[in-house]
């Protein structure tokens, strides 16, 4: 059972979103949503952490068609989310 969804809406900053996804950990009762909102740049990192094993239990997601912001963003995470709780997180946040 899910008990917490995570949502992080996502931009051009895919260094500092490794370290909140790091920092977060994984969990089996968590679920993890990160939507991107048409990010431009560093799109090879974003890639690779996309690509990686060690997150393959993050849900990526994409921002409807153009960029929209992190409300879009995060009502597109609530749409996915299966938790009972929620919690926003931006991507240059981290957990402690």
């Amino acid at each position: 059972m899910i008990r917490l969804s995570i949502i992080i809406p996502h931009h051009n900053q895919p260094e500092l979103l490794k370290i909140l996804l790091d920092s977060i950990g994984q969990d089996d009762h968590t679920q993890i949503i990160v939507i991107d909102d048409h990010s431009t740049l560093h799109l090879d990192e974003l890639n690779a952490l996309k690509q990686d094993p060690h997150y393959r239990s993050v849900m990526f997601l994409q921002s409807p068609e153009g960029q929209r912001g992190p409300g879009c963003a995060r009502n597109l995470g609530i749409d996915h989310a299966t938790g009972t709780h929620l919690m926003f997180c931006d991507s240059d946040d981290y957990l402690e």
